[in-house]
């Protein structure tokens, strides 16, 4: 079983506004940063704040109907 990690309040917010600020996808921010999808999908929950919740919202939108084009 692996070891448990307790991140500060401090290195939360500082990983979601990096995350932000990067342009990459959730799980290639998670895979290069050592965290796992669900916890860093809490993080967001509880940090972001609602306007930025829309705009990855709006873009996940814009990248499923390209998708759907291809």
């Amino acid at each position: 079983m692996a070891k448990s990690k307790n991140f500060s309040e401090q290195h939360r917010v500082g990983k979601v506004k990096e995350f932000i600020a990067s342009g990459l996808t959730a799980n290639e921010f998670c895979r290069q940063h050592g965290i796992s999808n669900s916890t860093f999908s809490v993080w967001r929950r509880k940090l972001t704040p609602r306007k930025i919740a829309d705009r990855n919202i709006k873009v996940s939108q814009r990248s499923s109907a390209k998708h759907q084009q291809l």
